[in-house]
């Protein structure tokens, strides 16, 4: 019996990047799973006229939108925080060069001071 890989245990922390990546996957999976049923109809005219078959296929679509929504919107938080961690990284690089070059007058002067 093989062992499946748990993608995400309990000591890991889930990140926006991952999330978007399982979305996109379980997306795919919707998009195989809905050429398979417009194969389905397409073989069997009487089955895509089923008015259970026809409520599958809507909600199929559906679905579809929805992960389309979850991943643009995590997609746009995505940015938010990298334009977060990139303006912290700036201001913490602009802190530590004023920090460098503040004036200590603990220090002694050297020549020309």
């Amino acid at each position: 019996m093989s062992e499946e890989k748990v993608p995400y245990s309990a000591g890991e922390q889930l990140t926006f990047y991952d999330l978007v990546n399982d979305l996109k996957k379980l997306r795919s999976a919707q998009e195989h799973l809905e050429q398979q049923l417009m194969e389905m109809a397409r073989v069997s005219p009487g089955l895509a006229r089923d008015t259970r078959f026809q409520q599958i296929q809507v909600k199929t679509t559906m679905s579809l939108v929805n992960f389309d929504e979850l991943i643009s919107e995590y997609e746009r938080k995505n940015q938010e925080a990298e334009q977060a961690e990139r303006y912290n990284r700036e201001m913490d690089e602009r802190n530590r060069i004023a920090a460098e070059n503040r004036n200590k007058p603990w220090l002694p002067l050297h020549d020309g001071e």
